[in-house]
């Protein structure tokens, strides 16, 4: 007698999803920190962050220094060059998902040769498309 393949797909299944359900819960492990440990500066307030941190030594040569090193550093400019096209490059692609207007206008006058008579005709026309993006 042959087995159908249903008996064998669904206990197979019933296998594969009661695996899933063999985790055990997870326990954090506790971190030996000792009682000395804080997060807080001395005083309880939290220390700020510096960025001017050569003004505290009081000398005008490394003040000069500084700002020469910051008013010349060649790799921002360069950084800053790099950018420059690739903000050029994302107002395209940003510009390709607004709606697309387009006009068109014209006019011809003809008169035959046989004829005094002069006739003109003119159009114009808008259109105006937008692409749904749907991914």
């Amino acid at each position: 007698m042959k087995m159908k393949p249903i008996r064998l797909i669904v206990p197979g299944c019933l296998v594969l999803l009661a695996g899933c359900s063999l985790s055990s819960t997870y326990l954090r492990p506790e971190l030996p920190a000792g009682p000395h440990w804080s997060t807080a500066a001395a005083g309880g307030a939290a220390q700020a962050s510096n960025d001017h941190w050569w003004l505290a030594f009081g000398d005008a040569n490394l003040d000069k220094l500084v700002s020469d090193v910051i008013g010349r550093n060649n790799e921002v400019l360069i950084a800053a060059a790099n950018a420059y096209p690739a903000r050029l490059q994302a107002d395209i692609a940003a510009h390709a998902l607004l709606p697309k207007l387009d006009g068109q206008v014209g006019g011809s006058t003809s008169q035959s040769l046989n004829d005094k008579v002069a006739s003109s005709s003119w159009s114009a026309s808008t259109s105006v498309s937008y692409e749904i993006d749907l991914w």
